[in-house]
């Protein structure tokens, strides 16, 4: 299976500075491949549709509704309609705009309603294992692969068992990671803030946009390095709709609109 070897770097001090128990890593990934077990992954579709192709990736910042009327303001000047990747909660808000991702990349937490919607809907859902969402693991899956057969499984420890392991920590670095090693042209950041808030649509309880826990800001920390780690070394273009200062990523523009689509 796919290994980003140089991710494992990155999860060894990300484990120890967030107190990760990497055993229970290796069950979820274990559990979760027991689930897929019985399904041909749909691997080689995901890349066909995002390589060499121009893809969107929408995280649940607290800008992510007003990047979503962006979008589909800019989708009416454009001849080819990018590739949409939405991060776990971000598919709430997408939906309820009628846009339906091509991708979402989840685990687990952004409400299992959403993930049962995009499946119905036709997207294909990237779902990752890790120790703090066994309990989620064990209740979505059955219900999921009732409803649809287009998952892949993603572990961030080695991915013995038949999962990918594509770099990446939080669920927006992840689908950036994704779009990176299948060989996007071009990325944009849509609703990936880094700021002092945590976006409405993060957790299916969270009502309203709320300060960012110290926990969090360590995470975000981290998905902009890493993130950053992309922009610099790799051979797909990432730009953001946000003004977030990350090193490699540059501002999105309408002059660069026919560039990247």
């Amino acid at each position: 299976m796919f290994m980003d070897k140089d991710w494992m770097v990155f999860y060894e001090e990300i484990s120890r500075k967030l107190g990760i128990n990497r055993f229970m890593d290796y069950e979820a990934a274990r559990l979760l491949s027991r689930f897929l077990s019985s399904i041909y992954q749909p691997i080689d579709f995901v890349k066909r549709i995002i390589s060499g192709n121009n893809v969107f990736v929408f995280g649940a910042g607290p800008s992510l509704v007003n990047h979503i009327i962006l979008f589909k303001n800019l989708m009416k000047e454009v001849n080819k309609k990018p590739i949409i990747i939405s991060a776990d909660g971000a598919t709430r808000a997408l939906l309820d705009h009628g846009i339906i991702p091509d991708i979402v990349v989840s685990d687990f937490d952004g409400g299992l309603d959403v993930l049962v919607k995009a499946g119905r809907e036709g997207s294909v859902l990237v779902l990752h294992g890790h120790g703090d969402n066994i309990d989620l693991i064990y209740e979505a899956m059955p219900k999921l692969l009732r409803i649809t057969k287009m998952i892949i499984g993603t572990t961030q420890v080695y991915p013995t068992y038949g999962l990918y392991n594509f770099g990446g920590f939080t669920d927006g670095d992840r689908a950036v990671y994704l779009a990176v090693r299948l060989n996007a042209f071009s990325i944009v950041l849509a609703g990936m803030d880094f700021g002092d808030m945590i976006g409405r649509y993060s957790k299916p309880w969270m009502k309203k946009d709320l300060p960012i826990n110290h926990r969090k800001e360590l995470k975000l920390e981290f998905g902009k390095k890493l993130i950053s780690l992309m922009a610099c070394n790799s051979r797909s273009k990432i730009y953001s709709l946000s003004s977030i200062d990350i090193e490699c990523v540059e501002k999105f523009n309408r002059s660069i609109l026919d560039e990247i689509t």
